[in-house]
C-alpha cells in the first residue's frame, strides 16, 4: 500500500485562494500527486488531479482528474487541458487528449511536459452549460 500528498486548492470570486492542506491518504495500487479544487458553494466545482509519476517528470506523465458537479460524479462533460511553462511562454509539443472513463473520471492521454521546472497544467471544463477554468502548478522533476 502505498500514499500520497493531497493539494486542496479553494478558489472564491475575489480571485484564488490556495491553501495547502497536507494529509494521507491510502491507494491499493499506484501512487500520484493529487492537486485537488473542493466544490465551492458559488462554483459548485469539485476537480482531483492525479499525476503519475509522483511528483511529475520531464516527459510524459499520466494523469486521472476526478469531477464533481455540485457534489454529484460529472459525465459528459468536455474538458480542455493544456500545459504551460510560464517562465518560458510556452507549451507542450504534443497536445493532450481527455477520455471519459465513467462515474466523474477521466483520464488525460499525452500530457507532456518538455524540461523540467514550473508548470502550470490549465484545465477548462464544460458542463450542463456551465464552464469553468482551473490551474493547477506543478514542479517537473528532471
Amino acid at each position: 500500500m502505498s500514499d500520497k500528498s493531497t493539494l486542496r486548492i479553494w478558489w472564491s470570486a475575489g480571485g484564488l485562494t490556495l491553501v495547502a492542506l497536507v494529509s494521507m491518504v491510502f491507494f491499493v495500487a499506484g501512487c500520484g500527486e493529487a492537486a485537488e479544487d473542493p466544490a465551492d458553494e458559488e462554483d459548485g466545482l469539485e476537480l482531483i488531479a492525479i499525476f503519475e509519476p509522483d511528483p511529475p517528470t520531464a516527459g510524459h506523465v499520466d494523469m486521472t482528474i476526478e469531477l464533481l458537479v455540485d457534489d454529484e460524479p460529472a459525465e459528459g462533460a468536455q474538458i480542455d487541458v493544456e500545459p504551460w511553462m510560464p517562465a518560458h511562454g510556452h507549451g507542450s509539443s504534443t497536445e493532450a487528449v481527455v477520455h471519459e472513463v465513467g462515474e466523474g473520471l477521466y483520464e488525460v492521454e499525452d500530457l507532456s511536459f518538455s524540461m523540467p521546472g514550473i508548470w502550470e497544467v490549465r484545465i477548462d471544463v464544460a458542463f450542463d452549460d456551465r464552464d469553468w477554468e482551473r490551474v493547477i502548478v506543478v514542479e517537473v522533476e528532471g
